[in-house]
């Protein structure tokens, strides 16, 4: 991941987020942590639909319907210090 995200015609964030969506569905914590903390995904809930929470929230739902505690956590806690 980190290799991809190194290269510059990479962009995690294409398609409204959709490798943040992914991680989150597929309980990646790490992997989340690593897209998030790239400076092209924006990380503004307060800016729908261009951040994690596109679609209403659909990474936090995924990660919570599939039991991802963690990811959960992870996209809480950036909620929390958006508001």
């Amino acid at each position: 991941m980190k290799l991809l995200l190194a290269n510059s015609k990479v962009n995690p964030s294409d398609n409204n987020n959709w490798a943040i969506q992914a991680a989150s569905q597929n309980g990646h914590p790490e992997v989340m942590k690593l897209l998030l903390t790239d400076q092209r995904v924006e990380q503004s809930f307060a800016r729908a639909p261009t951040g994690p929470s596109d679609y209403d929230n659909y990474a936090i739902q995924e990660a919570s319907r599939f039991g991802y505690l963690d990811v959960v956590k992870l996209l809480s806690t950036l909620l929390t210090l958006s508001c």
